[in-house]
């Protein structure tokens, strides 16, 4: 007798991340910037499910939108923006303390 494995319908998003090596949480910011493979909410559940199909062509690459697509590396966006002016440091304030005693 031969076995078959039956794969699933729908993978699970934390299944989805296992597989892709994307985070839960990336995933769910691609979702809701609608990037990434098709998700969706069965009514009356939290669990998020992938469809098997659109998560394969996904990973191979042939459907939705890539990742890697989505955001070349060469275009992420960092975090550029000045240190902000809000409250000095406990090193900034010890020295001001000094400068103005002296």
């Amino acid at each position: 007798m031969g076995s078959s494995v039956v794969k699933p319908m729908f993978y699970t998003r934390k299944q989805v991340s296992i597989m892709s090596g994307i985070s839960v949480n990336n995933l769910q910011s691609m979702a809701v910037n609608g990037r990434g493979p098709r998700c969706f909410v069965p009514r009356d559940n939290k669990l998020v499910l992938y469809p098997r199909a659109e998560v394969d062509e996904w990973l191979q690459g042939k459907g939705g939108h890539c990742f890697v697509e989505c955001m070349p590396l060469g275009e992420m966006q960092t975090n550029s923006r000045p240190k902000s002016a809000g409250r000095p440091s406990k090193k900034d304030q010890v020295a001001r303390r000094k400068r103005a005693g002296a």
